[in-house]
């Protein structure tokens, strides 16, 4: 077997679950209002303004391939 086929999806969530709770546990026992400021302000600082900036990027860099803007949109 090669490729997907040969990864153990039970085994990787298993892995990734426990990556996450470990890790929310150590944040919480570390500093708990820290985790809620993240949970709040990660959207707006972060996520936002990436998807901001680099879709303009994208779409400048691209826009070649696309018949016209709306198509572009579309994405």
């Amino acid at each position: 077997m090669c490729g997907w086929g040969r990864v153990s999806w039970t085994r990787s969530i298993a892995f990734a679950a426990l990556v996450a709770v470990t890790g929310l546990a150590i944040m919480w026992l570390a500093q708990p209002g820290f985790l809620l400021v993240l949970w709040c302000l990660y959207p707006l600082l972060s996520a936002l303004p990436q998807e901001l900036i680099f879709r303009s990027l994208f779409l400048h860099r691209y826009a070649g391939l696309f018949p016209g803007e709306a198509q572009a949109h579309l994405m």
